[in-house]
């Protein structure tokens, strides 16, 4: 009986030795799926975003990569996932508000054929800044931006 006892205590002990990881890593994956943690985005860098992120001496940007070594981050940084919310009856919960100054990346089949075009990893996406929002008026005057007519 007392033998019956403690093998049950070690079968609980090995379900909770397996299962613990599994848990950790779905609660990780959770996570990065409703925007709580950060995620590495490959993405391809532009003059708009330097010094963001990395711009090559080939595109007439500072960057060599024959001269020097990147940072990591800087060619795929860590970015939280946008999470749509949750949609309950015509009622959207919980999604994120997205700013001005915010950086948001995406990918689609145009960004895929740009890249392949311009000899780049077409799995990578761009990278851009928010500068406006709905119904603000963005003008481009004598080399300024101005949104909502303030420089």
């Amino acid at each position: 009986m007392r033998a019956l006892k403690y093998l049950s205590h070690l079968f609980t002990a090995l379900i909770l030795f397996v299962s613990m990881p599994i848990l950790f890593m779905g609660g990780r994956e959770l996570g990065r799926y409703l925007g709580l943690i950060p995620t590495s985005v490959p993405v391809a860098g532009t003059g708009s975003m330097y010094p963001s992120l990395y711009w090559d001496a080939k595109e007439e940007g500072p960057d060599d990569l024959s001269k020097q070594t990147l940072d990591k981050q800087r060619l795929e940084p860590a970015m939280y996932r946008y999470f749509a919310g949750i949609k309950l009856f015509n009622h959207t919960f919980l999604r994120p508000i997205l700013a001005r100054g915010d950086m948001i990346a995406f990918k689609n089949h145009q960004t895929e054929q740009i890249l392949k075009n311009e000899g780049k990893d077409p799995s990578a996406g761009f990278i851009k800044r928010i500068l406006a929002l709905p119904k603000d008026t963005v003008e481009l005057r004598d080399g300024f931006l101005f949104i909502n007519n303030e420089r």
